[in-house]
């Protein structure tokens, strides 16, 4: 069952002391827990049809927790649950808890195999707006636009405050010259091999996000180039993954996501 290897993967991956402690005040940006699952040998078919079946589980158990997912074109599945602290994370695993009990019970004559159990990898990100590019000041995760690009930004330690100091530059030479091109970035708190940033780009199919960028490029090309090395020379890895959002596999309440979900996973034991 997919959801007890996700809660495997919260208790080995929050068991740090420093999430023992909540922080000394909320963070004033979305923060976001996000599952990276891919399927065991490519068993694509399998693997969406038991994600069908949790997230079926989770409607009726919690229909006002958001949960937002993209299926990537490497065959692997992001799901994004909006979170307040780390101290939101304790409410989220009880939740994660409960669905895996009904999904045993309801399965309880089937074994998998071994072998058959997907990869599962956890990250608590949060939303920085002074890094992001948008026409709405407010952060939404509705996805208007399905098609999506993740930019993994993997920072050399030690470099991250100039690594800022350039991805602001970058940032702020498309603001001041109102160039459409939206962004999210976002700063990854606790998962593998920070530090890193993640951009996330959205529009309504690859052809338009393209044909978007080719036109900025072609009229600000060189002044952009300078400064995306400047960002550069401060990471050691840049992966780009690309997807779409799946709305079969994602639960998006007709609720405002993120003051709803925080609310709900504030909630005491």
């Amino acid at each position: 069952m997919i959801l007890l290897i996700l809660l495997t993967v919260l208790s080995w991956g929050f068991c740090s002391p420093v999430l023992q402690e909540p922080p000394l005040q909320q963070s004033p940006s979305p923060w976001f827990m996000m599952f990276e699952e891919k399927s065991a040998h490519g068993d694509r078919v399998q693997f969406l049809r038991a994600q069908k079946k949790n997230i079926d589980v989770w409607k009726l158990q919690y229909p006002d927790v958001p949960v937002f997912a993209w299926q990537n074109d490497d065959n692997t599945l992001y799901r994004v649950i909006p979170l307040i602290s780390f101290a939101s994370i304790d409410t989220l695993y009880r939740q994660m808890k409960q669905v895996s009990k009904s999904i045993k019970a309801r399965n309880r004559y089937m074994d998998e195999q071994p072998g058959s159990l997907p990869t599962v990898s956890g990250t608590v990100m949060v939303w920085v707006p002074e890094l992001s590019h948008r026409r709405e000041a407010k952060f939404s995760l509705n996805p208007d636009e399905p098609f999506t690009k993740w930019m993994f930004v993997y920072l050399l330690s030690g470099q991250e405050e100039a690594a800022v100091e350039a991805l602001t530059n970058y940032r702020d030479y498309y603001a001041d010259k109102k160039l459409d091109y939206p962004w999210d970035t976002f700063r990854v708190l606790l998962g593998n091999e920070t530090p890193v940033m993640i951009g996330m780009f959205r529009a309504g199919s690859p052809s338009a996000l393209q044909t978007k960028g080719n036109k900025i490029w072609e009229k600000h090309g060189d002044e952009l180039r300078a400064l995306w090395e400047a960002v550069v020379q401060h990471t050691w890895k840049i992966e780009n993954k690309t997807g779409w959002f799946n709305s079969s596999l994602s639960n998006v309440p007709d609720v405002e996501p993120v003051e709803e979900v925080a609310g709900e996973l504030q909630v005491a034991p």
